[in-house]
């Protein structure tokens, strides 16, 4: 991918999330990320709705897939509901985050979730024959740089460049 070229969408994988008491959003499933966040937005629907109580604080710092520090608020612990199964989730709290909801490894783990990106579906370990659609949903890519392009520090690029192909530079 180039720089100045158009972003290519990918499709990104998403489910459908009832929290608590009837409240739907739709969750990237995100194998990347350390935590559970919610944004603010989302948070604020769930306390109204009083599917979520208290609020504490954190320390945990968070970077974005683009790398920049992504502002938290706190951390609850929210009910949700995938089909018919249900779980309580820890989640992080980000002022401005895109998704309502990201499920990351903790809740990839705790839950046996195994995705299925070929064929389009989520289910769980424990219960391999209830399969739960991926929603169809496009994002554009992030973290694109041009191919040939070196990053990192000045001495780490004087280093790979020096191990590129010249065909390359």
């Amino acid at each position: 991918m180039y720089k100045n070229s158009p972003v290519t969408p990918v499709s990104v994988p998403v489910i459908a999330i009832e929290c608590g008491n009837n409240v739907s959003c739709e969750a990237l499933v995100d194998t990347g990320s350390s935590v559970n966040i919610l944004s603010k937005d989302f948070l604020n629907k769930l306390i109204h709705s009083k599917n979520v109580k208290k609020v504490t604080s954190t320390t945990v710092q968070c970077v974005s897939a683009s790398n920049n520090n992504l502002k938290l608020l706190g951390q609850c612990r929210v009910k949700i509901k995938i089909g018919h199964f249900s779980w309580k989730a820890n989640f992080v709290i980000a002022k401005d985050f895109s998704w309502n909801m990201l499920l990351g490894v903790p809740f990839i783990k705790h839950s046996l979730m195994q995705i299925n990106l070929h064929e389009n579906n989520v289910y769980f370990k424990f219960q391999p024959h209830f399969k739960f659609s991926l929603l169809k949903r496009v994002k554009k890519e992030v973290n694109c740089v041009e191919q040939s392009e070196v990053i990192g520090t000045p001495e780490i690029k004087k280093c790979i460049v020096g191990l590129m192909p010249k065909c390359v530079r």
